[in-house]
């Protein structure tokens, strides 16, 4: 599982998630999560378009983050497969 920032110095997340993505194996099959602070729907939408697993907007406080990276970890990606992403966003 990867955590990636859309804003990151030198490379952003779009970037990041592009090359993995286009990847081989076994790298192209690692789960992407976007954890921004961004709650642009275009944000959002690029992410699932460019192959992300799950979109979640980063909390302010370390308790929720705390809490919102325990829900991440605790996801069945076998069931989420195939899903409809948007129904899976975290606030």
């Amino acid at each position: 599982m990867i955590f990636l920032d859309i804003h990151m110095p030198v490379k952003n997340g779009f970037e990041c998630l592009e090359e993995i993505r286009n990847a081989e194996e076994p790298l192209s099959c690692i789960k992407v999560i976007i954890l921004s602070t961004s709650s642009s729907p275009q944000d959002i939408d690029l992410s699932y378009k460019m192959g992300a697993d799950f979109y979640a907007i980063r909390p302010s406080s370390y308790k929720e983050l705390k809490d919102l990276l325990q829900d991440i970890l605790a996801i069945d990606w076998s069931v989420t497969a195939g899903r409809n992403k948007t129904k899976f966003l975290l606030f």
